[in-house]
């Protein structure tokens, strides 16, 4: 039967080792990071559609620069937390 880390990580001191090495590992780092970073460009990318409809960035230039803005930010806060969560 398969268990889930929570429930793995609550048997035994060999379950929460195993657990704690497996979030370690590097495919758990890196989906953290995408997700980390798809939780903040999608936050910034709401806040600047919300933007848009209250009228400000319409202007093809200013809209293309908040796209930008969006992405820079974005991986900004990748940098600042995925540093942190190191």
């Amino acid at each position: 039967r398969q268990m889930c880390i929570r429930d793995r990580s609550l048997t035994s001191e060999e379950g929460f080792a195993r657990a704690v090495g497996l979030l370690h590992s590097v495919p758990a780092r890196l989906l953290g990071i995408l997700a980390l970073w798809w939780f903040a460009y999608h936050a910034l990318a709401g806040l600047r559609i919300m933007l848009i409809e209250a009228g400000a960035g319409v202007d093809f230039a200013v809209a293309r620069r908040s796209a930008w803005l969006v992405i820079v930010l974005g991986l900004a806060i990748l940098v600042f937390a995925g540093g942190w969560m190191a």
